[in-house]
């Protein structure tokens, strides 16, 4: 377990550190969040339900879908984390203009309101043992994709992320 956190904590460091160039591709996003979802839904089914809700059509972006998985599990992550006992986190996607919305909220613990402006800062963690890196690099990479990520929560009744990202048309 030890090391397990340390090579997680060295991983983060060094995405979070690294100047790479995007490798963009056209893809639909909807496939790739139903993709990072199923292995959470298999493995906390007895714990959390997962409400999704997505537009029929398909929705294309033109994006680093490595790095666009690794923004969307970060989040998903703090999401699972969040909840201590059973909860329930919906994920909604929309489409608004020429931006596609990802919402990801769940019904966690929430966070102190005068922590949500440190919660992309790196390093800043409200998780004992956490590395304060991934919403800071999930932030980065939805930044470099044009996009915006904001957050708001509430002590004890749960957190939502949303994330705006061009959509290719």
């Amino acid at each position: 377990m030890y090391k397990r956190q340390l090579k997680k904590i060295a991983q983060e460091f060094l995405i979070f550190a690294r100047e790479e160039k995007l490798v963009k591709e056209k893809f639909n996003l909807i496939e790739i969040i139903k993709e990072e979802i199923t292995p959470y839904k298999k493995t906390f089914a007895k714990k959390i339900k997962f409400t999704e809700m997505f537009p029929r059509e398909r929705v294309f972006v033109y994006a680093d879908k490595e790095k666009i998985k690794i923004s969307f599990r970060n989040i998903l992550v703090n999401s699972v984390e969040a909840i201590q006992r059973k909860g329930e986190i919906r994920i909604k996607v929309w489409i608004e203009g020429k931006w596609i919305n990802i919402e990801i909220s769940d019904t966690g613990i929430g966070i102190k309101k005068e922590l949500l402006e440190k919660i992309f800062e790196p390093y800043f963690s409200t998780k004992e043992g956490g590395t304060g890196l991934g919403l800071s690099i999930a932030k980065k990479i939805i930044d470099q994709h044009d996009g915006t990520i904001l957050i708001r929560s509430k002590p004890y009744k749960g957190t939502t992320i949303l994330i705006r990202v061009p959509i290719l048309v």
